[in-house]
Order: structure tokens, then sequence, then C-alpha cells
């Protein structure tokens, strides 16, 4: 299993579940690799170039050109804000900025659901199409209703009755393939 990135301090951002290059390191089919939320919930997933690292700092840096890393500026800024903004990066990705749970980490970041470098999934559909992409180390021909189901019902999700290629699952193995090739 790999280890986990290492993200500067106060930002909590979790590379498990919302960085696609980070993420496709990892082999699925060793146990605990997969963070145990992947359920029925959408995930948006960074798809751009920056390290889970890189994207830490920079939101640490722009927060403190801003005088808002400090806990308490930080907190007054999101309450007038209600509870959330966007900064934009580097590689012009946009990223929400939450108040997070946790006193030594709490900046909590994850991408924008509808900016640049994001996609989104319903978590079991990414979930599936990334035990395939591994299960099948990424080989075109695979995405049968079988394969498909098989992979579903080992990770304790159920059966699906049809596979749309541009949709779903299909759409989200197709991007997987494409990603993995660049």
């Amino acid at each position: 299993m790999q280890s986990k990135p290492d993200i500067p301090l106060p930002v909590k951002f979790n590379a498990c579940n919302h960085h696609l290059t980070y993420i496709l390191k990892f082999n699925p089919l060793e146990p605990d690799v997969l963070p145990d939320n992947f359920c029925n919930n959408y995930t948006d997933l960074y798809t751009g170039f920056l390290s889970p690292a890189t994207i830490a700092r920079e939101v640490i840096d722009q927060l403190k050109e801003r005088g808002l890393l400090e806990i308490r500026s930080f907190e007054k800024a999101l309450s007038a804000l209600s509870g959330f903004f966007i900064l934009t990066l580097s590689d012009n990705s946009q990223w929400v900025i939450r108040k997070g749970d946790n006193l030594s980490r709490y900046i909590h970041i994850h991408p924008a659901r509808t900016g640049n470098f994001t996609l989104r999934f319903k978590q079991s559909t990414f979930k599936t199409s990334l035990l395939l992409f591994h299960e099948y180390q990424g080989k075109t021909g695979v995405l049968t209703l079988k394969n498909v189901n098989s992979v579903r019902v080992r990770a304790g999700l159920s059966p699906i009755s049809k596979i749309e290629k541009s949709k779903g699952i299909g759409r989200c193995y197709s991007i997987l393939l494409n990603f993995a090739e660049e």
C-alpha cells in the first residue's frame, strides 16, 4: 500500500479521494487501499499535474498573502462567505476551501466540482472503474457486464443490468484508460 502524501499543516487534503494521479498509483486489489467512504455519493477528482503537496503549498501561500492563514482570520473570512470560498491555483484549477474539523488541519480543501481539471463521478462508478482498470491492467475490450459485475460484487456493490459505453462506468473506465496513457 502506498503511503499518504506529505501534506503540509494546516491543510487537510484527502488525495486518496480527490487526486487521480495519486489514486492510480494504488493497487485497489490489495486490502484497505480504497477509502471506506466510496459509496453512492459523488466524488470530484483532480486530473491536473500539480502534486498533492504542491496544491496544499499553493493554498497556504494564497491564504498567507490574503492574511487568512491564521485560524481566527480564516474562520472570520469563512463566516462572511457562507462557510467556504474558492481559490484558483497556478494551473487554473479551482479548489473549495472550508474549515476542517481538526485543530492542526483546519483548512480543508477539495477540487471544485465545476473547476478546470475536475471530473465528477458517483463514487460507486469510480470505484468499479478503478477496480476494473487495475484488475485488467488498463486493457481495452474488458468492459463486459460479466467483468463489471464480478468486480462490483467483490467490492460489496450491487450488480448492474447494463453498461453504456458513453455513460457511467463505461465513460469513467474510458477516461481512466486515456488518463493512464498520458
